[in-house]
Protein backbone atom coordinates (compact mmCIF):
# COMPACT_ATOMS: atom_id res chain seq x y z
CA UNK A 1 0.00 0.00 0.00
CA UNK A 2 1.44 3.16 -0.70
CA UNK A 3 0.99 6.29 1.67
CA UNK A 4 0.92 9.86 0.42
CA UNK A 5 0.15 13.08 1.80
CA UNK A 6 -2.90 15.39 1.50
CA UNK A 7 -1.06 17.57 -1.11
CA UNK A 8 -0.03 15.16 -3.24
CA UNK A 9 -3.48 13.20 -2.78
CA UNK A 10 -4.96 16.51 -4.14
CA UNK A 11 -2.81 17.24 -7.36
CA UNK A 12 -3.48 13.57 -8.21
CA UNK A 13 -7.41 14.30 -8.28
CA UNK A 14 -6.84 17.53 -10.09
CA UNK A 15 -4.68 15.51 -12.95
CA UNK A 16 -7.17 12.43 -12.94
CA UNK A 17 -10.43 15.27 -12.80
CA UNK A 18 -8.19 17.10 -16.06
CA UNK A 19 -7.77 13.41 -17.99
CA UNK A 20 -11.15 12.19 -17.66
CA UNK A 21 -12.88 15.07 -18.72
CA UNK A 22 -9.99 15.26 -22.40
CA UNK A 23 -11.28 11.72 -22.65
CA UNK A 24 -14.86 12.56 -22.18
CA UNK A 25 -14.66 15.46 -24.54
CA UNK A 26 -12.69 13.29 -27.07
CA UNK A 27 -15.79 11.01 -27.55
CA UNK A 28 -18.71 13.38 -27.83
CA UNK A 29 -19.59 15.45 -30.85
CA UNK A 30 -18.29 18.97 -30.89
CA UNK A 31 -22.18 20.24 -30.34
CA UNK A 32 -22.11 17.80 -27.00
CA UNK A 33 -18.87 19.31 -25.44
CA UNK A 34 -20.52 22.60 -24.62
CA UNK A 35 -22.59 20.90 -22.56
CA UNK A 36 -20.62 19.15 -20.30
CA UNK A 37 -20.96 20.50 -16.82
CA UNK A 38 -18.84 17.77 -14.30
CA UNK A 39 -18.14 14.39 -15.33
CA UNK A 40 -19.01 11.47 -13.23
CA UNK A 41 -16.79 10.21 -10.77
CA UNK A 42 -17.27 6.38 -10.69
CA UNK A 43 -17.44 5.36 -14.36
CA UNK A 44 -18.38 1.53 -13.89
CA UNK A 45 -18.65 -1.39 -16.28
CA UNK A 46 -20.34 -4.26 -14.51
CA UNK A 47 -19.27 -8.19 -16.62
CA UNK A 48 -21.54 -10.97 -16.39
CA UNK A 49 -20.66 -12.68 -13.08
CA UNK A 50 -21.77 -8.81 -11.42
CA UNK A 51 -17.92 -7.68 -10.75
CA UNK A 52 -17.22 -3.88 -10.95
CA UNK A 53 -14.34 -2.89 -13.42
CA UNK A 54 -13.71 1.24 -13.83
CA UNK A 55 -12.94 2.56 -17.75
CA UNK A 56 -9.45 3.32 -17.03
CA UNK A 57 -9.83 6.94 -19.14
CA UNK A 58 -12.87 8.06 -16.19
CA UNK A 59 -11.93 9.55 -13.09
CA UNK A 60 -11.51 6.51 -11.03
CA UNK A 61 -8.95 4.55 -13.35
CA UNK A 62 -6.78 7.63 -13.90
CA UNK A 63 -6.43 8.61 -10.74
CA UNK A 64 -5.71 4.30 -10.12
CA UNK A 65 -3.50 4.79 -13.18
CA UNK A 66 -1.68 8.20 -11.32
CA UNK A 67 -1.69 6.29 -7.97
CA UNK A 68 0.43 3.69 -9.74
CA UNK A 69 2.80 5.77 -11.61
CA UNK A 70 3.35 8.65 -9.59
CA UNK A 71 6.69 7.35 -8.41
CA UNK A 72 7.96 6.86 -12.02
CA UNK A 73 6.89 10.37 -13.54
CA UNK A 74 5.87 13.78 -12.41
CA UNK A 75 2.23 13.81 -11.97
CA UNK A 76 1.93 16.60 -14.12
CA UNK A 77 3.29 14.86 -17.21
CA UNK A 78 0.95 11.92 -17.20
CA UNK A 79 -1.22 12.61 -20.01
CA UNK A 80 -4.29 10.55 -21.47
CA UNK A 81 -1.73 9.02 -24.43
CA UNK A 82 -0.05 7.06 -21.54
CA UNK A 83 -3.19 5.76 -19.81
CA UNK A 84 -4.55 4.38 -23.26
CA UNK A 85 -1.44 2.71 -24.13
CA UNK A 86 -0.95 1.61 -20.44
CA UNK A 87 2.61 2.99 -20.06
CA UNK A 88 4.31 3.57 -16.86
Amino acid sequence: MKFMNRRKSKRINKKAYEISVDWLKSMLPEEEISKIKKPQKNNLIYDAKGTARSIPSSFRGAKRFIKNNCNNKNIEDITLKDIESGKN
